[in-house]
């Protein structure tokens, strides 16, 4: 068998689902929508509604404290991410002798804004490591044999409020008016109905770290047994894996506080 060796280089940016995270509606547009269904529903919008004063002030921004318009999903996320994927595989032998061997790198990076005064990551990504590898030996002229190594490291990150999805479903479920990104004091804002600042979500909660180690191995002999039965043959084969992987939560200060 000819040897060869390949080489292949991916590398791309990734958006997330509109579905998920689609364009929000701002604070002026949810006061009408939201005054809209009460009166749809027979309830009185003076007493559960937004005020016209309040309307007008989000729609002009006269008072970002008092009556927000935070766009959420453009404060803590980015538009796009890097991918990428790099693979090297040889192969090659004899009649006696055939061997394989592949190895890849993988490097996805998250969709969550960073802080560069952390000295942390807290976005959401993951980085990989593969190696494969294929040995089959001729023994002798009935007996063949065998090995087959699969390893990967898996290195995960994520923003310690519990990871991604608790941030995609609290930007989903937080309307801009709900509360100022920081209070005029400078601390982060809050209500008593949404507690769970998402900027502090995102980057003031800690992060989460991920490593997993896998081995996975293969072990085969192949006897052909032509000599009592024409066609006939035998195979042993023995398997065993090590996995091994710990997640590690290192919090920060609290998430969110109230003016």
């Amino acid at each position: 068998m000819k040897s060869e060796i390949n080489f292949s280089g991916q590398w791309g940016t990734q958006q997330p689902t509109q579905n998920l995270i689609g364009q929000p509606l701002d604070a002026y547009q949810y006061a009408l929508l939201y005054n809209e269904a009460l009166k749809n529903d027979g309830l009185s919008v003076q007493n559960n509604g937004f005020s016209d004063a309040a309307i007008q002030a989000y729609k002009d921004g006269s008072n970002p404290y008092l009556y927000p318009n935070v766009n959420w999903r453009d404060e803590v996320t980015r538009k796009s991410a890097p991918v990428a994927r790099y693979n090297i595989n040889a192969r090659g032998g004899n009649e006696y002798f055939k061997y394989f061997v592949n190895l890849e790198h993988f490097n996805q990076d998250g969709f969550f804004k960073t802080d560069d005064n952390n000295n942390y990551s807290t976005n959401a990504g993951a980085k990989g490591y593969f190696v494969r590898s294929n040995v089959d030996v001729k023994i002798t002229d009935r007996l063949d044999g065998g090995i087959y190594i699969m390893g990967r490291i898996m290195d995960m990150n994520a923003p310690g409020s519990d990871g991604a999805n608790n941030i995609f479903q609290s930007i989903l479920n937080t309307p801009a008016s709900a509360y100022p990104i920081r209070n005029p004091n400078g601390s982060l804002g809050g209500s008593a109905r949404f507690q769970n600042n998402i900027m502090a979500q995102t980057l003031n909660s800690g992060y989460f770290v991920g490593h997993t180690r896998t081995v996975l191995t293969d072990f085969y002999l192949r006897r052909e047994l032509d000599d009592v039965l024409p066609g006939l043959w035998a195979k042993a084969r023995v398997s065993f894996s090590v996995i091994c992987g710990r997640i590690i939560h290192v919090p920060n200060r609290l998430p969110f506080s109230r003016s």
